[in-house]
């Protein structure tokens, strides 16, 4: 579940006893602001991740239908001699 920066606004308190603002955010409970920064520095991080591996999937999908091919082509040349 993600929310907004508005979402997470609307459910603010000012925290005197940790010296600065937090945020309560519904499900996750009670943030500082550096940890909501650091939070969305990680989902940053994980969103970017997943697009590499996405795109090693697609790379390792495309490399096993050439290999394949290739080994389809070597028994097919095998065959003729």
């Amino acid at each position: 579940m993600t929310y907004g920066f508005g979402a997470i606004a609307r459910h603010y308190t000012l925290g005197r006893q940790t010296g600065g603002f937090r945020y309560s955010i519904p499900g996750v409970g009670m943030l500082s602001i550096e940890s909501l920064a650091s939070m969305t520095e990680l989902k940053a991080e994980f969103a970017s991740g997943q697009k590499v591996m996405a795109d090693l999937e697609a790379k390792q999908t495309n490399l096993q239908d050439t290999l394949l091919r290739i080994s389809g082509a070597i028994q097919i040349a095998r065959r003729r001699q």
